[in-house]
Formats: C-alpha cells, structure tokens, sequence
C-alpha cells in the first residue's frame, strides 16, 4: 500500500493498469483477454515445451523476428581497412647472474642506470627469477653498500655510490 502511495497511485489505479498489462500481454501472444489463471498457466507450459523442442533441434525463435539471421544465409564478411600499428617489443629480462663478480657488475649497472633509490625486490624483478633471487640482491646491495660500492636510505633502498 505504501508503494502504491510513494508513486501516487491508488488501488483502483493499480487494478486498471495491472489490467492494460494483462491486456497488452495477451494480445502479444494473440490469446483472449479473459483467460483464467489456470488456462494462461497451461498454455504458457506448452508455449515452454514448443521452444525447448525447437531449441533441441537448433531452431532458436527470436521475440523480434527482424533480428534473427538464419543459418543458413551467410553474409560476406565485412572488409574494411584499419590502420596497421606496430605493437609494442616483448621486453625480455636478463637473466640473474651466476657468478658472484658478474652479479655485482650487474648490479651496481642496474643501480646506475635506475638513477633513483631502489629495493632489493623490485632489482630482483628485473630478472627473469625474480622473487627467486631477492634475497640474492639483498645479499649482494648489503655488501655493497658496506664497501661502498651501494649507498642506502636506512638499508631498505638502495642507490648507486657516487
């Protein structure tokens, strides 16, 4: 009732509405107005088991006919022409050093070449193992930045010695 109300609508307003629906819903399936309930049940039952069976054998009905494509009519492809762009280049990451010189050439390159305080985690990113070797980086930053190779912000980021 108080729906009815927000929408400034009063009960005998909402039977004659809720009757034009009923109306407009049997015209559309082309069955009388003054259908009982139980007659409407039923042949919605059968209208289901009709569209089931058709869907079954491939046959969709569409509500809007107009928009239904038959399978067997098919249209040529549409050409058109788009403009060719190069996508972007893969970056393939290097993998992580083996030998303990390398790795700290490496490094300290990298440090160089970043031109901002790092951590050892996103260093270790730029690797093909990653997060396999982080501990690795943070080893090697350490001893670096021990023997001033590194310079750090509170040991947790990292910049090349100047």
């Amino acid at each position: 009732m108080r729906l009815l109300q927000r929408y400034g609508l009063d009960v005998p307003a909402f039977r004659r509405i809720h009757g034009e629906l009923d109306a407009a819903v049997s015209e559309a399936y082309g069955w009388p107005n003054d259908l009982p309930d139980e007659a409407i049940l039923q042949r919605l039952v059968a209208l289901n088991r009709e569209r089931a069976a058709d869907e079954r054998k491939g046959r969709v009905q569409w509500l809007r006919p107009e928009f239904q494509v038959s399978r067997d009519v098919r249209a040529p492809p549409k050409q058109f022409e788009a403009e060719l762009v190069e996508g972007e280049e893969k970056i393939v990451k290097p993998s992580f050093p083996t030998t303990p010189a390398d790795q700290v050439t490496t490094i300290r390159a990298l440090l160089a070449a970043t031109g901002k305080p790092i951590r050892a985690g996103e260093l270790a990113r730029q690797f093909k193992q990653g997060k396999r070797v982080e501990n690795r980086v943070a080893e090697l930053l350490q001893i670096m930045a021990a023997i001033g190779q590194a310079q750090t912000e509170n040991g947790s980021r990292y910049f090349a010695a100047r």
